[in-house]
């Protein structure tokens, strides 16, 4: 984790130092590299933006909020088919400890299809909205916002 102050906004910056370079806007990345666990499906493919972090970034979440990853296996071939195929799932116990909106943020970020995928942008004013909101504050915007782009 690197954090880096700007006089107007610092920003924390997560890096994988193993296969780290800098993105340029609107480039398309072909090479499938990363810690098998937080690779997007796009990676996969070979062919994938700057989308693929976001993804990441929600790998991240899950575990933090649920204590374990939500495409995990013993067997490398069977998480990559994961991440590619299943969708995401939260056990019971899960949906009654983490709230309806944050689940839904958390989906937004493991969206397969990184066009659909929430930004990073958006991600962090809806982190801070859900963490913010008060018990007197109504949560009706946050229930109804669609996160996910629709086609």
């Amino acid at each position: 984790m690197l954090y880096e102050d700007d006089e107007h906004l610092p920003q924390i910056k997560l890096i994988d130092f193993g296969c780290a370079k800098t993105y340029l806007p609107g480039e398309i990345m072909t090479n499938c590299c990363g810690s098998m666990f937080y690779i997007a499906p796009e990676v996969w493919f070979n062919y994938y933006n700057h989308q693929c972090d976001v993804w990441s970034i929600g790998i991240i979440i899950f575990a933090l909020v649920n204590g374990r990853f939500p495409f995990d296996d013993k067997d490398e071939t069977k998480i990559e088919g994961k991440i590619k195929n299943k969708k995401l799932k939260f056990k019971k116990k899960e949906k009654k400890l983490v709230s309806k909106p944050f689940r839904k943020l958390i989906k937004a970020l493991l969206c397969k299809d990184a066009n659909k995928r929430i930004t990073a942008k958006l991600c962090f004013y809806k982190l801070i909205q859900l963490l913010t909101v008060t018990s007197t504050q109504t949560q009706s915007s946050i229930h109804s916002t669609n996160y996910i782009t629709e086609d």
